[in-house]
């Protein structure tokens, strides 16, 4: 279950409930009598599930990666206009400036998208491809703030720093209609082509001027000046070109990337389930028979992270067996619920866990002391139980979201089995 999930993002999205499926029926084992009683109380639990999703406060479509990524995309072309007007204007006073400021709040948006992406203990970020071209996009963003950064401001000779301010602008340009796309996520992507296109000719025109300046014969040394700081005067004037094309780089990849993700949105919901990418031309089945086969192989990264979760569990029904203890699943449940996509998360995830379920039984256990039979007190805390089961601070979320999921079963049990003495 957990390897097949490489076929597409819904199918591993899906995995968590699909084990639990066999999890239950393992570690609660029952007759056949009880399957179509299982099965249906399944399904409730589904629909109602599904309808308070769709119904009750429904959340909105939070993005804050693509939305953040636009932010610093529309930035950073506001800092390349600023400098491209600076240069050009011979760096009034008032142009300097204004360039200052728009670096700073571009380098500060940059850095803001880094720490979300990379501060959390799991990337936030799913496996469809639209999330994969948010994950390359948000690389380049990163890239293109260094190279800024880098970049020169006093260009030489002059028909170089003019055909690099072409360069900037039309970067700019692109990068800002790259961010409304982002942040929209619903015009054409194919609009950027043209302008993809003007960045090209812009970068050929860059690098035709510094062609025609390079000279042609030995420069005559200056008096004064010895010739290694002639030759060091004539790299530092091509320094600016060099940073255009890295920055051209920069910005094609980023527009790319924020068009794939667009497209990829947009495929259909039959393309999304089967994991079909954008432009294939082989049948569903396959791709996934071809995916399958390249990663069934012990070098495969996913065959690790599969084979750690399948023998992870494998060894809580083995430990549950074993010791015989009462409501066994919750063994197993355990182990579902601290796996990870790393061995290092997973790590700390265990510990998180270990706590905030130790911390979930000495809450509900005193709550089943305390109140015995009293369904209605129960009733009237399981809301907070969950509610501490979803919500909390990132840093301790995982830990508080155990204690409440253990507090919230043991108000289940007990709820569940004061019906079950009065039928």
């Amino acid at each position: 279950m957990l390897f097949v999930g490489l076929v597409s993002s819904v199918l591993a999205s899906a995995g968590t409930a699909l084990l639990v499926s066999f999890i239950l029926p393992v570690t609660l084992p029952g007759s056949v009598e009880s399957i179509p009683d299982r099965l249906g109380g399944w399904l409730l639990a589904g629909a109602a599930s599904l309808l308070a999703i769709t119904v009750l406060w429904p959340a909105p479509v939070l993005e804050p990666l693509r939305l953040s990524a636009a932010r610093a995309c529309a930035l950073q072309a506001s800092r390349l206009r600023a400098e491209a007007d600076c240069v050009s204007n011979g760096f009034v006073p008032a142009g300097g400036a204004i360039f200052e400021v728009e670096a700073d709040e571009a380098t500060a948006a940059a850095t803001e998208l880094r720490l979300a992406f990379s501060g959390a203990s799991y990337q936030p970020t799913g496996l469809a491809e639209a999330e994969r071209a948010l994950v390359r996009l948000i690389d380049q963003v990163v890239w293109l703030d260094a190279i800024l950064r880098r970049m020169p401001l006093n260009p030489r000779p002059r028909s170089i720093a003019l055909a690099v301010c072409e360069v900037k602008t039309e970067a700019a340009t692109l990068l800002g209609h790259s961010a409304v796309l982002l942040e929209s996520a619903a015009d054409d992507p194919r609009l950027l082509d043209a302008e993809l296109r003007r960045l090209f000719r812009a970068r050929q025109h860059m690098e035709h001027a510094v062609t025609s300046a390079l000279p042609l014969h030995p420069a005559r040394v200056r008096p004064g000046m010895s010739s290694d700081s002639e030759l060091s005067e004539f790299m530092i004037s091509l320094e600016p070109a060099f940073r255009g094309q890295e920055m051209t780089c920069a910005v094609s990849v980023i527009a790319t990337q924020a068009g794939l993700l667009v497209a990829a949105r947009r495929r259909g919901w039959r393309r999304r389930l089967l994991g079909r990418p954008l432009g294939g031309t082989k049948s569903a089945l396959a791709s996934a028979r071809e995916d399958l086969r390249a990663h069934a192989e012990r070098h495969s990264v996913w065959f690790h992270n599969s084979a750690r979760g399948a023998t992870a569990l494998g060894l809580a029904v083995l430990v549950a067996e074993l010791t015989g203890v009462l409501h066994s699943f919750w063994v197993v449940f355990g182990a579902l619920a601290v796996l990870r996509t790393t061995a290092l998360n997973t790590g700390r995830n265990a510990l998180h866990g270990l706590l905030g379920a130790g911390i979930g039984f000495l809450v509900g256990g005193g709550l089943v002391l305390a109140l015995g039979t009293n369904t209605t007190v129960y009733w009237l805390l399981l809301p907070v139980a969950v509610a501490c089961a979803s919500l909390g601070d990132p840093m301790v979320s995982f830990t508080l979201g155990q204690a409440g999921f253990t507090t919230a079963s043991l108000i289940l049990y007990s709820l569940t089995g004061s019906s079950v003495s009065r039928t």
